[in-house]
C-alpha cells in the first residue's frame, strides 16, 4: 500500500471519530429503572475512558484505479473535562497494521489537535481556529451528545448475557440511524453500545468507565522529538449555514448527483473522491507519487467540509435538525433535504434538493421523516 493511500485511510479515521456521536441526538422520552440509572451515570460524568471497534470497507489505490477492501480499527478512548480528548488507535489494512494516537484540546479559545503516526515518525498537526464561545462550550463536554443520546427515548430490547452479565437492551432512533444501547441493571453502567454506520459499516463501544482518574500528560499536545510535522487545514471557526451547504453538496456531488441516506461519508463516496483525486495528481504530475502533503491534503478536504457540516448541525440546529434527503437528486428544486430552526427564529431554514434554502412556518414543515409517516413535526427545542 503507498503512504498516500496510508495517511488517506489514517486522517478519514480520525475525522470521521470526531462525528460518529453526531447521531446519537433523539428526542424526549421515558425511561425503565435501568436505563433511568444510566443516565444519571452519565449525566453527572466528568471523565471517561472506553474501547471501541470498527470494521468497514475503505477504498485504496490499486494502480490506476481503486478497490474496496476491508478495513477494522480498534482504539482506546479518554475524554476528561474540560473537552480533553485522547484515542489510541490500531487500524489493519490488508495485513498491516498502523497506530495513531491522536490528542484534541477544546479548553482554549483556539482548539488544537494532534496525530502522531509512529511508524513513520510523523505529526499530523490542526489549529481549529478562532472558536466561538458556543462550540467551545460543546465541545468542552465531549459527552454532550452522550448525554443527549440517554436523555431520549428507548425501545426495549429484553435481555442478553454479555460477557456473563445479563444486560437490559435498549435501542434509540434517529434519522433512520439505530443503535442498541445494553446496560447492567445491578451497576446502571452501559456494557455495550453498537449499530450500523450506513454505507461504511459497523461501529461498537464497550468497556465503559466513569469519572475515573486520568493523568492529564495523557492530553500533552507536544510532537516527540525527531518527528516531522504536517499541517492540516481543519478550522471550525465563523461556521455558517454555508457549511451546511457545502458539506451536502460535497456527499451529493460523489454520491452519482444523489444525496445519500444519511448525510455522513459512505464507501461509495469515498470511492469516488479519491478516484478523482489520483486523476487530478495524475493530470498534473503524472510521473511522481502523491507525496506526504498530497495525502494530508487528501484527508483533509473531507475532514473539514464534513467535520464543519456536522459541527454546525450539532451547535447552530441543536434538537431541530431534521433530514429527509435520502435519494433526493442534487438540482431538485422541490424536494426538502433538511430543515432546522435557527436560534431565535419564529421559522425554519429548509434545505431543498438544488442545495436553495427558505424560510419555512412550522405549520408548513415537510411531515417529519423522524415519525414514519405520522406527519408530526419537530419538537421545538427546550427553553
Amino acid at each position: 500500500m503507498n503512504l498516500f493511500a496510508k495517511i488517506a485511510a489514517v486522517i478519514l479515521v480520525v475525522a470521521g471519530i470526531g462525528g460518529m456521536l453526531y447521531w446519537l441526538t433523539v428526542g424526549e422520552g421515558g425511561a425503565s429503572s435501568a436505563w433511568a440509572d444510566m443516565q444519571k451515570i452519565i449525566r453527572n460524568a466528568q471523565s471517561m475512558t472506553w474501547r471501541m471497534e470498527m470494521s468497514m470497507t475503505m477504498p485504496m489505490p490499486n494502480g490506476e484505479t481503486t478497490e474496496m477492501i476491508e478495513m477494522t480499527m480498534h482504539s482506546d478512548c479518554f475524554y476528561k473535562q474540560p473537552g480533553l480528548v485522547r484515542q489510541e488507535t490500531t487500524v489493519l489494512i490488508k495485513g498491516e497494521e498502523i497506530t495513531t494516537i491522536t490528542v484534541v484540546d477544546f479548553s482554549t479559545e483556539d482548539g488544537r489537535m494532534v496525530t502522531l503516526i509512529p511508524s513513520q515518525k510523523m505529526a499530523v498537526t490542526a489549529n481549529l481556529g478562532d472558536l466561538s464561545e458556543e462550540v467551545r462550550d460543546q465541545q468542552k463536554d465531549f459527552l454532550g451528545e452522550l448525554k443527549k443520546l440517554i436523555e431520549g427515548s428507548n425501545q426495549p430490547l429484553g435481555e442478553k448475557e454479555i460477557d456473563g452479565r445479563t444486560a437490559q437492551g435498549f435501542r434509540v432512533n434517529n434519522m433512520g440511524y439505530e443503535m442498541d444501547i445494553w446496560v447492567d441493571p445491578g451497576s446502571g453502567l452501559p456494557v455495550l453500545m453498537e449499530g450500523e454506520l450506513p454505507g461504511l459499516g459497523k461501529m461498537a463501544m464497550m468497556d465503559f468507565a466513569f469519572d475515573v482518574e486520568i493523568d492529564d500528560e495523557l492530553f500533552d499536545l507536544t510532537v516527540p522529538e525527531g518527528y516531522k510535522k504536517r499541517p492540516m487545514a481543519l478550522s471550525l471557526g465563523d461556521l455558517t449555514e454555508d457549511d451546511l451547504i457545502e458539506g451536502l453538496r460535497f456527499l451529493a456531488t460523489h454520491n452519482k448527483d444523489t444525496f445519500p441516506p444519511s448525510p455522513m461519508i459512505t464507501s461509495d463516496i469515498m470511492k469516488d473522491f479519491m478516484e478523482k483525486a489520483m486523476q487530478e495528481w495524475k493530470d498534473k504530475e503524472p510521473s511522481k507519487e502523491p507525496s506526504k502533503e498530497e495525502g494530508i491534503k487528501f484527508g483533509g478536504t473531507i475532514a473539514s467540509k464534513l467535520t464543519r457540516m456536522m459541527m454546525f448541525i450539532q451547535v447552530k440546529s441543536k434538537q431541530t435538525w431534521r433530514y429527509a434527503g435520502g435519494g433526493v437528486e442534487l438540482g431538485d428544486a422541490e424536494a426538502p433535504v433538511c430543515w432546522y430552526k435557527p436560534k431565535d427564529s419564529e421559522t425554519y431554514r429548509v434545505v431543498y434538493g438544488d442545495l436553495s434554502v427558505k424560510d419555512v412556518a412550522e405549520d408548513d414543515l415537510p411531515p417529519d421523516p423522524n415519525d414514519a409517516g405520522s406527519g408530526s413535526q419537530p419538537a421545538s427545542p427546550e427553553a
